[in-house]
């Protein structure tokens, strides 16, 4: 069984829980498990003018029962083209480098640097490699992966979860935003795709889909103030 969070542990989390519904996130939802206040669950906005706009990406952080003495462990749970879905992600911020961590860093921050990492092409563990179109898919596709296929995800945000839903019975499936790309000129050639859509079917199929078919300068000025120190290491 994991060990019980400290009292300074249970504080810190309830501050911040607090002062994140006080004053809510731009670019994010978060909330905590039911079962421990160790596990958070959020939820990532794609950023606009990126490969990965209108995606919404459902991810958890894991806690260490000291925090925030250590930093947490980061995972992204909905297909998304630059991580690996349900493995821990090597950032500065995250279990991989507690010896760069800091206590005055939050879930504020640390999410502010994940999605700012999300949007670079710096290699780590836990990333891929995928293409700008494929990204685009992941990215149309989010919001019925996250319906369809994570039950966590109705029972931990059931408000975000009904908006998402209203959203997907007001289109036909697979009108996510892969043809508004197509008007916008976003999605290159319309027949190349198709090699593209197949292989991001085997990757839905692969991730248990059997159905299933989107802040740059505001972000980079939130992320400086908050860090005031770079967030990844090479």
């Amino acid at each position: 069984m994991p060990d019980s969070p400290t009292p300074q542990c249970v504080r810190r989390l309830q501050k911040e829980l607090c002062e994140l519904s006080k004053e809510p996130s731009s670019f994010c939802v978060t909330a905590p498990s039911r079962q421990t206040i160790l596990r958070w669950y959020f939820i990532l906005n794609g950023p606009p003018g990126t490969p990965y706009e209108g995606g919404r990406y459902l991810g958890k952080l894991k806690f260490p029962s000291n925090y925030p003495l250590k930093p947490p462990d980061i995972y992204l749970l909905t297909p998304n083209g630059r991580f690996k879905t349900d493995t821990s992600i090597c950032l500065t911020m995250s279990s991989y480098h507690p010896e760069n961590w800091t206590p005055l860093w939050g879930v504020r921050t640390i999410l502010t640097g994940l999605l700012s990492f999300m949007t670079d092409e710096e290699e780590t563990t836990g990333s891929v490699n995928c293409t700008v179109a494929q990204r685009k898919l992941y990215a149309a596709e989010s919001r019925r992966f996250n319906v369809e296929q994570m039950v966590i995800y109705k029972e931990t945000f059931p408000e975000e979860y009904e908006k998402d839903l209203d959203i997907l019975r007001g289109k036909p499936e697979g009108k996510d935003g892969i043809e508004a790309g197509d008007k916008n000129g976003n999605i290159e050639n319309t027949n190349n795709n198709n090699s593209t859509n197949a292989e991001i079917g085997r990757n839905m199929a692969q991730h248990g889909g059997a159905r299933w078919n989107g802040l740059g300068a505001a972000l980079a000025a939130l992320f400086a103030m908050a860090m005031g120190i770079f967030f990844f290491r090479r």
